[in-house]
Order: C-alpha cells, then structure tokens, then sequence
C-alpha cells in the first residue's frame, strides 16, 4: 500500500499491517522531491506513479523509492491521477492547451503526449469559470472511468478514450430542508451577475438534500454569499447574512467558523426553526 503524505511532500509504503516500510521522496525541486504531492497509483506491481500538482509533472519510481523518471504536463491544475493500460496514465483537474480548454479530465502517454480530453466544467455546474478544486477519478477492472467532483452528487461514467457512456446520480435521502422557503435576500439576476464575478469557493456541504456553496471575492473578504442548489444544480435561494466560513453540516445543521486563532477555532451551529431563516 502506498500512503501519500502531503504535509511531509513524501509517499510511504506499508505493508498489510501498516507497517511503513519505506519513505518515498522528499519536499524540494530536485529529481524525486516534490513541491506539492497530490496522489499517487501503481502502474505495475514495480513501478509507482506520483503526481506533484506543484511542479505540474508526474514521477515515476520503482517500489525500492529509485526514480524511473518524469512526465510535465505543460503547467495543467492537476488534482487526481489514475493509471491506465498500455503506457498510459490519465489526470484531473482543470485540463488548458493544447489537451483541451477547460476540461477536467485528461489521459496522456507516459512521454506526457496529450491523448484526449473530456468533461467541460460546464456539464456539471453553472458556467462560470469557477476552477473545479476536487475532481475524483477511479477506474473498475473493465476500463470504465468514474468522474466525480466535490459540486454535485453526480458520477459521470466514461470509456478509457473519453466517450461519455452515462451518469449515475446519487440518491440523496428525503430529508426536510433546512432553510425554510422564506423571501431571498437577492434576486435570481443579481444573484447570477455576482456568482459570475466571483472567483473563489470557501465552503461547500451537503445538507437535507440541497448543496450549499459559499461564493467570496478575494478583493473583498467580508461579501460572501451562500447560494442553495438542488440536485439538479438549479439555484433554489441565496443568503448573503453569513457569520462566518462554512466548513460542513450534519444531519439538520450548518456549521460555520467564526473565528480561528493559536489557542483555538470558533464554531457556530444553525439549525432549523419552524417557519424562520434559522
């Protein structure tokens, strides 16, 4: 087993036990360290691809931690990294040129020549150019591929060369909303007009069936604003009266940060109150 430790920029493997038999690189920028290690596959039994998200390139060693060499990716936001058959190796993340423009996943040789490229950002979410952080990338043992990201419930189901075969949708329980059907605080325009000038995403969380996304401005710290999807990714409401960062939910809650210091982090709970914005 190989366990990629991204505070220490190394990979450790372990044998069935969790006995850490070896440690695999280091942090730095010479050959086999890393600036930013993401994820890491086995493309044989002997050799381990690695995927520094820092430097842009995947490496490659063999199980005793030797370096076999590198792939660059040509400066590409790469998140997640999969290992596919016949010298091939596949990534996620935000795909540029020449791969492809704004697609989040794309499969290389080893050599780092660009094979194909699917699945525009704008088939899961609304477009706007938000950068996608999280994309989740498996493959079963027929060669499909399983595309997910931390926007919405979805598994989009491709073959190996990136043809869409179809999507699986999570079914999310029926639980009662949490934010009642109350008067929103912005209009679907405004609100449309701002998500598409924002550029960043502090929180997200799922909570009674409804994603929940908190959109900021860097220029403008204190703006924030949650806007509530469905399943569907259809805007349902938006609030811009937040207490803080939204950082997850439980099964009737949300959970903000308030305040983080060295001594400890602040957190707020909301929950539900029959017929009133909680």
């Amino acid at each position: 087993m190989t366990v990629v430790d991204n505070r220490s920029n190394n990979l450790k493997l372990l044998n069935n036990k969790g006995l850490v038999l070896r440690t695999i690189g280091r942090h730095g920028q010479g050959p086999g360290e890393f600036t930013r290690v993401m994820d890491a596959t086995y493309m044989s039994e002997e050799l381990i691809l690695a995927l520094d998200a820092g430097a842009f390139k995947v490496l490659r060693f063999d199980t005793t931690g030797v370096v076999a060499g590198e792939t660059v990716l040509n400066r590409q936001d790469i998140r997640s990294l999969v290992a596919l058959p016949d010298s091939m190796f596949l990534v996620g993340g935000l795909i540029h040129e020449p791969v492809g423009a704004k697609m989040l996943v794309g499969t290389y040789a080893m050599d780092g020549t660009p094979q194909a490229a699917f699945l525009s950002p704008s088939e899961l979410f609304i477009d706007v150019g938000l950068v996608v952080d999280q994309v989740w990338i498996a493959r079963d043992n027929t060669g499909l591929l399983f595309v997910g990201t931390h926007l919405e419930p979805d598994i989009h189901v491709y073959t190996a060369d990136g043809k869409a075969l179809c999507i699986l949708a999570d079914g999310l329980p029926e639980w009662l909303q949490l934010l009642p059907d109350d008067s929103r605080s912005t209009d679907l325009v405004a609100m449309r007009e701002w998500i598409n000038a924002a550029t960043l995403i502090k929180g997200t969380t799922f909570l009674a069936g409804r994603l929940f996304l908190q959109y900021g401005y860097p220029q403008r710290p204190d703006d924030d604003l949650i806007i509530v999807y469905d399943h569907y990714n259809l805007a349902l409401a938006s609030y811009d009266s937040l207490p803080g960062r939204l950082v997850g939910s439980d099964s009737t809650s949300l959970y903000f940060v308030v305040s983080e210091t060295v001594t400890g982090i602040l957190l707020v709970k909301y929950e539900p109150r029959q017929g009133a914005t909680p």
